[in-house]
């Protein structure tokens, strides 16, 4: 399958062995194309006579630049969030990151969604999913959860690119939103694990919520991340994914869907890739399986999780330089880009 088309002080280790597979996942903060859809976010209209191709170049080759740069060569996979349309990825890929092997590309367009998620890779993509996610109270489109299985040397690895509801729309009433793509995530992972509690599975992306957002709230309600110490109504286990520092005690537990995330390797104090209003937020994920733990198929090089802060990305004011190019200004996103390494078991 060449084409299936219808984003302080804390630093990772960029150099990777040739064994290791990596695996990116960045929201590249709204790469449109210069043809105009309707559905496109009104700054980037071409229509409106301020985004045209010279603005889309620009922007393709700043993404391309943070690609090439993060890890010699590129990452193996990626996994992208604010992707318009397959034009957009199909210029990214043909032109930005050309003769970088990147043999499958993956966008599963939405009707009414200005934005999708996309996954691109040099290992062979040999299925794909989507899985729908209501409509945001009724009128706007929210995104799918797109699953891809990935073989290489006899191995499968799931692999999950989400993009969740933003806060936009007031942080605990656009919840409820969360907590569904969550929920459409949780349903497939633990009809995989069902069928093969050793299977690999990683999943990522932005899900605009935090790893400690459950106690951000007060507690007050539920959240669709909650980590696993955490003591909640059983009620919570259908639409929560719950979130553990221990490689041990993953998958199916009880009535609970726990997964590792690699987030709580870090300090507190020096997490982040997506700064609001002077806060560090953990808004972005790769949540793992217990079978990325064993030592069969793919496991999780420990201490390779981290966003890529290399000093392009990053403001004078310290934090994701946003790309400005209607003011002139030279920046990639709003984001940092994750990275994480895989094993190859024999």
């Amino acid at each position: 399958m060449k084409r299936c088309l219808g984003a302080f002080a804390l630093s990772v280790c960029l150099a990777v062995s040739a064994s290791g597979i990596t695996v990116l996942s960045y929201n590249v903060e709204n790469l449109f194309d210069d043809v105009h859809n309707g559905t496109e976010f009104r700054e980037f209209d071409p229509s409106r006579g301020t985004w045209n191709r010279e603005f889309f170049r620009v922007r393709v080759d700043s993404i391309a630049e943070v690609i090439r740069k993060v890890v010699p060569g590129g990452p193996d996979i990626l996994l992208l969030q604010e992707v318009e349309n397959e034009n957009a990825l199909r210029t990214l890929v043909d032109e930005g990151l050309k003769g970088m092997g990147y043999a499958w590309e993956i966008l599963v367009p939405k009707q009414g969604l200005a934005a999708n998620v996309a996954i691109v890779s040099r290992l062979p993509i040999v299925r794909v999913r989507a899985h729908g996610v209501g409509a945001w109270k009724g009128t706007t489109a929210m995104r799918d959860v797109i699953e891809a299985e990935i073989e290489t040397g006899g191995r499968t690895l799931y692999v999950f690119d989400n993009h969740w509801k933003s806060k936009l729309n007031g942080v605990r009433s656009s919840e409820a939103s969360r907590r569904e793509s969550a929920g459409v995530l949780a349903r497939r992972v633990r009809e995989i694990l069902t069928e093969n509690p050793s299977a690999d599975i990683l999943a990522a992306g932005d899900l605009n919520e935090n790893v400690d957002e459950y106690a951000r709230t007060g507690r007050k309600y539920q959240t669709a991340l909650i980590p696993d110490t955490e003591k909640t109504p059983s009620a919570f286990s259908q639409q929560s994914i719950f979130l553990s520092a221990d490689a041990r005690g993953l998958g199916i537990v009880g009535e609970r869907l726990v997964l590792y995330d690699p987030w709580f390797e870090i300090e507190a104090s020096r997490r982040g890739s997506y700064s609001y209003q002077g806060d560090w937020l953990t808004v972005d994920h790769f949540l793992l399986s217990p079978g990325l733990f064993d030592a069969r198929g793919f496991s999780y090089r420990w201490g390779s999780f981290g966003p890529a802060r290399l000093p392009l990305l990053i403001s004078d004011r310290g934090v994701p330089k946003k790309f400005k190019a209607l003011k002139g200004e030279k920046g990639y996103s709003d984001h940092l880009p994750l990275l994480i390494t895989l094993d190859e078991k024999k």
